[in-house]
């Protein structure tokens, strides 16, 4: 069996810098969590806080296979489904270590786009939405960006920080997001429009944002895992 020289220090390094990126999804989520009606700030540290269990079951089954299994350039087969031989990617750093770190960008992905369905998901849409979408979007995304074999990266594309596969991509997700309950919203409204000329009341809702504190400590969260990680 082949031996590899596991460098401490990049290790030590590759581990902390994880635990950083997974300070950070609490953080987005008092971040959020400041701009919505008070009534949903739980619903909101709720969303974050169960992406953190969804997303890392959802990679450890078969998300982390689908990133860096096989060498298809777009998409990954099912070498490492369940964990499987994942210490054969060992090198100057354990496999797992790598997987962990990867794990977090995969959590923290799908949180982001929280900022596009606050107020205006149920928990069981967002919680579907986020599963489906990270296997079907992040993990062949992460593939093309992080993966040697990847498309992307064979161009020549180097993506430290996650610019491509995690803030464009989230950003992406986000806008689909808006644009279906954009169209939503219009639906309803002829509807509205519709129950006005019945002489029916629609309902109304005042917008009351909590206390600018709570975007203030999220944002310092995000901010000191980023600079530090």
């Amino acid at each position: 069996m082949a031996m590899f020289a596991l460098d401490s220090g990049d290790t030590a390094w590759v581990l902390t810098s994880a635990a950083l990126v997974l300070f950070m999804t609490p953080g987005l989520a008092f971040f959020y969590g400041g701009m919505v009606r008070s009534k949903n700030v739980l619903g909101m540290l709720m969303q974050n806080i169960f992406a953190m269990g969804l997303i890392s079951t959802i990679w450890a089954i078969i998300g982390f296979s689908i990133a860096f299994g096989g060498d298809n350039p777009i998409v990954g087969n099912l070498d490492f489904a369940f964990m499987t031989d994942v210490t054969t990617l060992d090198d100057d750093i354990p496999g797992f270590a790598f997987f962990a770190f990867q794990m977090m960008f995969a959590i923290i992905t799908p949180a982001l786009i929280t900022g596009a369905t606050a107020d205006r998901l149920k928990f069981g849409s967002y919680a579907l939405l986020i599963g489906l979408w990270s296997i079907f979007v992040y993990a062949p995304a992460a593939r093309w960006v992080f993966n040697a074999d990847g498309w992307i990266f064979e161009m020549g594309a180097l993506d430290f920080a996650g610019g491509a596969a995690i803030h464009i991509n989230a950003g992406m997700a986000a806008l689909a997001v808006i644009l279906v309950i954009l169209f939503l919203f219009w639906f309803f409204l002829g509807h509205m429009i519709f129950a006005l000329f019945l002489g029916l009341t629609p309902m109304t809702n005042v917008h009351t944002s909590t206390e600018v504190y709570f975007s203030g400590n999220g944002l310092k969260m995000l901010g000191f895992g980023t600079v530090i990680g």
